[in-house]
């Protein structure tokens, strides 16, 4: 199943938003991935968890 698949049955169930494109999403998560190397400080999985989080609809 593709990102843009999983993302449609995750909005058609109401778990996340509706307004989200999966190219927009990938490419998010790519950016904030990319300092990863460059800083030890810098941790991109937690930064991933927070945008996913806000994929969440609000209640």
């Amino acid at each position: 199943m593709g990102c843009a698949q999983l993302l449609d049955a995750a909005a058609g169930s109401g778990e996340i938003r509706s307004d989200v494109d999966a190219c927009e999403l990938m490419c998010g998560v790519g950016n904030l991935c990319i300092g990863t190397d460059s800083d030890p400080r810098y941790d991109a999985r937690r930064l991933v968890e927070l945008l996913i989080a806000g994929l969440r609809r609000p209640r």
